[in-house]
């Protein structure tokens, strides 16, 4: 274990504690090797400070859990069904303790987030799902549940679960309410947008373990809007019509702290070739929309458009949102309004 401290203070003694799980362990003795690390401006050096041991005896393996601490998705994750129609899974969390074990009799509530779209769509137009309950007990291997119904309206929306008597980071599900009565693509994913209010800026992500650290708070400041919308995983070369989205970082030896997206290849090469003392690729796979007609904006049948703003700042960033209003209201702070067509269409996700 390394335990990495941003900052250190010279002139006071300095304490620093790092609390860590190592999941269920078997009967034994064991040794755990402490180091420290420090970095000078010659460099970084690494000294040895110690070793402690523990055993974990027959009462340590059975003991019975601590407080629950850690709720998991495990089932319905992502699904899809017809407007008016049950949802095929249930939306399905485990709840453990900081030692992985799971913790039973915990109260779980399951609630939706609401969509930065809300605020534009009267109450009874707006997607969700009827749940077969709000609550729900972990049983003995802690696992609770609830089932959803589709309403009427369609659109994609996010549900979270939530240890009632805990902070923990809750668990999320995507749900979709679909026009037509057809399945997701399998290679479907979920594109979350995040929002850091102090900053002023937003970011997109449709990588499980990137979101799952920004829930987690590993990189402060972020939470989720409730924005969400459908995209097909990385792929290279292109299927279902479907292109690969860039990626793009903003350097912060350039004054910038940012991400852009594009799917379209020309842009994508443009940035690249004309930007690249700013803006550093980070991935051209980042996840997979549809190219929208780049005369008219107009999107293929299935699809949503999904709109870019641009902050028109020195500390670029842009906004993508499925939703029209969002990007009007931008407007209104003066971010640009950027895309194919008289509505500013960037790329077309799954609808």
């Amino acid at each position: 274990m390394v335990v990495d401290a941003s900052t250190t203070v010279f002139d006071a003694p300095t304490v620093t504690s790092k609390r860590i799980g190592l999941g269920a362990l078997p009967v034994g003795t064991y040794h755990l090797d402490v180091f420290y690390r420090f970095t000078a401006s010659s460099g970084s050096t690494e000294e040895w400070a110690g070793d402690a041991a523990f055993v974990v005896d027959e009462r340590a393996a059975n003991a019975a859990p601590c407080a629950a601490s850690v709720i998991t998705a495990t089932q319905g994750t992502l699904q899809a069904t017809a407007v008016d129609s049950p949802f095929a899974h249930s939306m399905q969390v485990r709840v453990s303790d900081g030692q992985e074990r799971p913790v039973a009799g915990a109260v779980v509530t399951f609630e939706r987030r609401l969509r930065p779209d809300d605020r534009f769509v009267e109450v009874s137009a707006q997607p969700r799902a009827i749940l077969g309950s709000t609550e729900a007990l972990t049983d003995a291997a802690g696992v609770a549940m609830t089932t959803a119904f589709a309403n009427g309206m369609p659109g994609t929306y996010q549900y979270v679960a939530r240890i009632k008597t805990s902070t923990a980071p809750p668990a999320h599900f995507t749900l979709a309410n679909r026009s037509e009565a057809t399945a997701l693509p399998v290679t479907a994913t979920a594109v979350i947008e995040y929002v850091n209010d102090a900053r002023g800026h937003y970011f997109l992500t449709a990588d499980r373990d990137e979101a799952a650290g920004l829930d987690r708070g590993d990189a402060p400041g972020w939470a989720r809007t409730g924005g969400v919308f459908l995209a097909y995983e990385p792929r290279q070369p292109s299927t279902d019509g479907a292109d690969p989205v860039c990626r793009f970082y903003g350097r912060p030896k350039a004054g910038l702290d940012s991400h852009f997206y594009s799917a379209s290849a020309a842009e994508c090469a443009a940035v690249e070739a004309r930007f690249a003392a700013s803006w550093g690729l980070e991935t051209a796979n980042a996840f997979a929309l549809v190219l929208p007609d780049t005369v008219t904006g107009a999107c293929p049948p299935n699809s949503r458009p999904v709109y870019r703003a641009f902050n028109n700042r020195v500390d670029v960033n842009h906004r993508y949102s499925p939703s029209k209003g969002v990007i009007g209201d931008m407007e209104r702070f003066h971010w640009i309004a950027e895309g194919y067509g008289p509505d500013a269409v960037v790329m077309c996700a799954i609808a």
